[in-house]
């Protein structure tokens, strides 16, 4: 009987052992795997979560509105600056978030992707360039779409799921006995330098789970959302936008009707095509009514309310923002990519001098 409980006690022993180092194998190399896009990843969304206030503190002469107190009308203002810019096949035009803020253009032109900012109160062009002259917009790409279409949202993806692979078997292989939580995540910084690194990323690592794994699991929705959704019309491109900002004055209008006590959050121009997005935050913190109208001709063609539009994005990006707690939430979200920043370069340097040793 005695031989029989020694030997279920050994083999019971040993299963945990291998599941033990499967899990810390697993967690090392995917960690080292995706190491250096995690901490891209961590830099970007931290960034972006203060999207305009950084941008305005890097480049205040390019992203700073003037303080008229008269400022001119739209198509005033979007003709002068459009005349000095390239023919585009498309604009989108993001609309100022504070009285501080500038319009952002996006064109897409022969040469690629053309950014340029515009001053609300007399439309002057006050920067423009490639993405890199627009170091918040290069940092918005990186973190949504690291690569041109599928491939870009397809990394995206693997991305969360490695972070939510990490966590997962880190805490596995790490979980303190029940009653012993206490004890077994404290920290001496009496220990040497190597045992102090050790302790404080298995500690910061697990404190910390449950929103690194928050904001992987949406990240995760948010990238799967725009794979499974249908691809984009391969119908050819306008050759130009139309420069018809009489038009374009008009739709905004018949947007404003359509959605009253609205503010509008941004406009796309595909040839004499306008699509307007309001936002909606009484449907959800992200939600948008979308209105489609014609510049030409100024009628709406089509007007979605947000209420009808079956999306997650609207209800996953406030999460993975930390917009949904408003100021706090971003400061917690920052917080949180310093601290997976930290993690993944003491975990790597933990394997660096572990595989050294181990070659020795």
């Amino acid at each position: 009987m005695r031989i029989s409980t020694g030997r279920e006690t050994c083999r019971s022993f040993c299963i945990m052992m291998l599941v033990k180092r499967t899990l810390l194998t697993l967690h090392r190399r995917v960690a080292v795997l995706f190491a250096f896009f995690l901490m891209v990843q961590a830099l970007s969304g931290a960034a972006i979560s203060w999207r305009w206030e950084v941008a305005r503190f890097i480049d205040p002469a390019g992203m700073t509105a003037s303080q008229s107190v008269e400022r001119d009308n739209i198509e005033k203002v979007m003709g002068r600056a459009v005349a000095a810019l390239p023919e585009a096949s498309s604009t989108r035009i993001y609309f100022p978030t504070s009285p501080q803020s500038t319009y952002l253009l996006r064109l897409e032109t022969e040469k690629g992707t053309w950014y340029a900012s515009v001053d609300p109160a007399n439309g002057a062009l006050l920067r423009q360039g490639t993405v890199w002259h627009f170091p918040l917009e290069a940092a918005l790409q990186l973190h949504f779409q690291p690569l041109q279409g599928r491939p870009g949202n397809s990394l995206v993806l693997a991305l969360a799921l490695a972070l939510i692979t990490v966590g997962v078997t880190g805490f596995l292989f790490l979980r303190p006995r029940q009653g012993r939580w206490r004890k077994q995540l404290a920290i001496d910084f009496r220990s040497s330098g190597k045992n102090l690194l050790r302790q404080l990323h298995r500690t910061l690592g697990i404190f910390v789970l449950p929103l690194l794994l928050t904001i992987a699991v949406t990240g995760a929705l948010l990238a799967l959302e725009i794979l499974l959704s249908p691809p984009a019309s391969s119908a050819k491109k306008p050759d130009y936008v139309t420069t018809n900002f009489a038009g374009f004055a008009c739709a905004l209008k018949a947007a404003k009707q359509a959605f009253p006590e609205t503010r509008i959050r941004d406009v796309r121009i595909s040839g004499d095509v306008v699509r307007i997005q309001l936002h909606e935050p009484d449907n959800a913190p992200w939600a948008i009514h979308r209105v489609t109208a014609a510049m030409q001709a100024p009628c709406v063609i089509e007007s979605q309310p947000a209420s009808v539009r079956r999306a997650w994005w609207p209800q996953l990006l406030p999460i993975h923002t930390g917009s949904l707690l408003g100021t706090a939430g971003r400061i917690l979200v920052t917080g949180v990519a310093a601290v997976l920043l930290l993690l993944t370069l003491m975990g790597f340097w933990l394997w660096l001098t572990r595989s050294r040793q181990y070659h020795r």
